[in-house]
């Protein structure tokens, strides 16, 4: 899983091309991505674009590949930037306030993604975008 929090969307995207190129020249049996949920659907969102291009380049790389892709991190309204807003009893998003918001909780993504690995060869080349249930 790459991030863009540090170093930028251009960074991530160049950490995943390495990280792919370097898993072909190791022969590895398995690759498991990290991405997010739409970034194959050309959101204009730098975050989702920057793991789209990831994703593409590994598609095209013959690495045998998952593409496990969730949406946002139930874990994230915990966070510093989070609680100030939620204690007032708003959740301060750049969204509209009547819009949904799917979330999962990283506990779940780390189920799933023991579920792709047992399914081993019949999950190769297919990418999941993965939400919680209420």
């Amino acid at each position: 899983m790459g991030t863009p929090y540090e170093e930028g969307s251009e960074k991530e995207t160049a950490q995943g091309i390495t990280l792919t190129d370097a898993a072909k020249t190791a022969g590895v049996a398995h690759l498991i991505y990290s991405s997010v949920a739409s970034a194959d659907r050309a959101t204009g969102i730098p975050h989702f674009d920057s793991k789209y291009e990831v994703e593409k380049h590994l598609q095209a790389s013959a690495v045998p590949y998952t593409i496990v892709a969730p949406v946002y991190f139930m874990e994230n309204l915990l966070q510093p930037w989070s609680l100030p807003s939620l204690r007032q009893g708003k959740l301060a998003m750049a969204l509209p306030a009547r819009r949904s918001l799917q979330q999962i909780a990283v506990a779940d993504i780390g189920a799933f993604v023991a579920a792709v690995i047992e399914r081993g060869d019949t999950v190769f080349g297919r990418r999941f975008d993965v939400a919680g249930m209420s």
